[in-house]
């Protein structure tokens, strides 16, 4: 959280309790999406209470009737400078514009995957006008099936 007290906007996009692939499951698999939610909504509001410098949080939800998510990533778009407008490619109401950063690799950091499985994660950094067109449009495509929510609704 430290890393991020300097940063304008951080936007969480997860699925929806109803995409979660445990959603509708039998048993003590069934409260995985309400648990999910819960930690969701913690996670919210200790990054809003441990960096208050930022100007936004944004939490979206992803859902697509009769699908699960299961997209997992972090990608960086740099904000324009103060006083200059973000670049056209830059999706509506976010600041940046293309990313020039992602991570690619397993998202998986529980205790069996770092203890037991081999993990791998790289840092994709590009100044690549193609490859940055085309991470912004992943990212428009994850954000159709996905709408904002507070930190009440998470």
């Amino acid at each position: 959280v430290g890393a991020l007290a300097g940063v304008g906007r951080v936007e969480l996009l997860t699925a929806h309790s109803s995409a979660n692939g445990f959603f509708g499951s039998r048993g003590l698999a069934r409260h995985l999406p309400l648990a999910y939610a819960v930690l969701e909504r913690e996670a919210l509001a200790q990054l809003c209470k441990r960096a208050p410098r930022l100007r936004e949080v944004a939490l979206r939800l992803w859902l697509r009737p009769g699908w699960t998510f299961h997209a997992k990533g972090l990608w960086y778009a740099p904000a324009p400078p103060p006083g200059e407008r973000p670049p056209p490619a830059a999706d509506a109401g976010t600041e940046a514009g293309e990313p020039l950063l992602t991570v690619i690799g397993s998202s998986n950091y529980g205790a069996r995957s770092s203890e037991l499985d081999l993990e791998a994660q790289a840092f994709l950094v590009t100044t690549d006008a193609g490859l940055r067109a085309r991470l912004a449009a992943e990212l428009r495509a994850l954000r159709a099936d996905s709408s904002g929510c507070s930190a009440e609704q998470a």
